[in-house]
């Protein structure tokens, strides 16, 4: 498994996951597959990368493969030690689950696709429109369809392993109860009979969820968060592009319209939401749900618009990507701060880190563009001599020969200067990773064929606007500090 990694910690890091794999192999307990899959995720999660950009590749392609074989080894078992359960759980549903549900959510992250209410109230079997439907809304279940089976999860709030694969096996029995409560049900997704949907909707009332003790009005409101998106924004992405307009040109604009129709219909109502119609953390934990399965949607459909011809190796797109990527990421990594929101005055802390964090990748630039000014001047000075015509005693003395040695000095010395401000500027970057986020993309259109782009937080608190996307240099010895200086500076504090 990845053994041409040229990294000594992450090559042996491989080998055991191997090892893991096998262990995996023979393993016939749900439970202690769990165990191995959720710990070798956990470790490879918590692989520190120190902000260096072979060591986050290498990490994510650990991730992948370990993926891909775990869920190559699962679907080749044929040995399984069923748990005593009140579902019905078999081999089938629970190895569906591993691979569809708690795989692949790992792979693709925020990409992962979730059924919206709207689409669950478009089924036609009265199960899913009416029972599914009201509960879903009301309790805000997690609801994923599969090859073979819907499932419907209690949300997760504060777990740091999304759909859980022992939170999906574990069947809870309260002191004062006979009846079993669980986090997971499933029912068929074809052929699906009367005794399925009677089950499952009895199921559904034993989903242990956020009960609503949520006024309606806030849950109307996350409603018509998702429902202004729908009529407004997503009919704006899809329309045809005018034709009298050149392509970058119409997909820029498209663009902008749909990032201002964004925050309007979604990043404003999410802010006021929180900080003006929550009551207490019922409230909150209700509204941060909400709009992180509402934005899932939203990212899901914008990835759907990068599809179109017309976005072929778009740019512009791509950046919008990252950018919405990055502000999920940043709503999950920010969780306990957003639910104590109304604690304090957050926009003024939130804003005084952002401030620091640019004022010191500015100081950082500064110091070494005072430093690279008269290695830069000299540098244009010889090269101006150079290109003087030599007089006979500038030949006899050989001064060409003189200044081209001279210029391949101070070229060393601005290539070490760069080299110093690069490494320091990525450190700072590492270091005020609680703000700012750094992604690695593929790009065919780079040099290297990947780009790195690092995300600002923007607006009040960092969520009433989608982050800022800087791109990074790609040459450690030499790049343009003051373009870069002059892209941080416009940055909003």
């Amino acid at each position: 498994m990845a053994t041409d990694i040229p990294i000594p910690d992450l090559k042996r890091l491989a080998g055991h996951i191997a090892e893991r794999l096998d262990v995996l192999a023979q393993c016939e307990s749900p439970v202690y597959i769990a165990d191995i899959l959720e710990s070798v995720l956990s470790v490879i999660k918590n692989v520190d990368t120190g902000g260096k950009r072979a060591r986050e590749n290498f990490k994510q392609i650990l991730k992948t493969e370990f993926i891909y074989a775990a869920a190559a080894v699962l679907k080749n078992k044929t040995k399984w030690e069923i748990p005593e359960n009140t579902r019905n759980l078999d081999s089938d549903i629970i190895c569906t689950y591993i691979c569809e549900v708690f795989l692949k959510s790992h792979l693709l992250g925020n990409s992962f696709p979730m059924m919206r209410p709207r689409e669950v109230k478009q089924m036609p079997e009265p199960v899913f429109d009416k029972v599914l439907f009201a509960e879903q809304r009301a309790r805000q279940l997690e609801v994923i369809r599969t090859s073979k089976y819907i499932f419907a999860i209690a949300p997760y709030y504060t777990d740091d392993i999304p759909f859980s694969l022992r939170r999906f096996l574990s069947e809870d029995k309260l002191y004062t109860s006979y009846n079993r409560y669980y986090t997971a049900i499933h029912i068929p997704v074809r052929n699906i009979t009367q005794n399925d949907a009677l089950r499952f909707a009895n199921g559904l009332k034993q989903i242990l969820s956020l009960q609503s003790g949520v006024s309606w009005e806030i849950i109307d409101m996350m409603d018509r968060i998702e429902e202004n998106y729908d009529k407004k924004a997503l009919p704006l992405l899809f329309s045809p592009f005018p034709a009298q307009v050149e392509r970058t040109q119409a997909i820029a604009a498209r663009l902008d319209q749909f990032e201002r129709l964004l925050g309007d219909t979604v990043l404003d109502p999410f802010y006021y939401c929180l900080t003006r119609m929550a009551k207490g953390e019922e409230d909150l934990k209700y509204i941060y749900i909400a709009f992180r399965q509402s934005f899932g949607g939203i990212f899901n459909s914008f990835e759907n618009f990068r599809l179109l011809p017309a976005l072929w190796m778009s740019r512009d797109a791509e950046n919008m990507s990252d950018r919405m990527n990055a502000y999920i990421s940043a709503m999950e990594d920010r969780r306990r701060e957003i639910l104590s929101i109304r604690q304090g005055k957050p926009e003024e802390e939130f804003s005084r880190k952002m401030a620091g964090c640019l004022t010191d990748l500015e100081n950082c630039l500064e110091k070494y563009l005072e430093q690279f000014g008269p290695v830069s001047e000299s540098i244009e000075a010889c090269t101006a001599k150079l290109q003087e015509q030599p007089s006979f005693f500038n030949r006899l003395m050989k001064t060409n020969d003189k200044l081209n040695r001279q210029i391949d000095v101070l070229q060393k010395q601005s290539a070490a200067i760069h080299n110093e401000a690069y490494i320091e500027m990525n450190t700072l970057l590492y270091r005020h990773r609680e703000v700012v986020s750094v992604h690695n993309r593929k790009a065919d259109y780079a040099e290297k064929g990947k780009e790195r782009i690092a995300l600002f937080p923007r607006g009040l608190n960092g969520i009433t606007k989608l982050p800022a996307a800087v791109l990074l240099p790609e040459r450690p010895y030499h790049f343009d500090m003051k373009e870069v200086l002059h892209i941080f500076s416009r940055i909003p504090r």
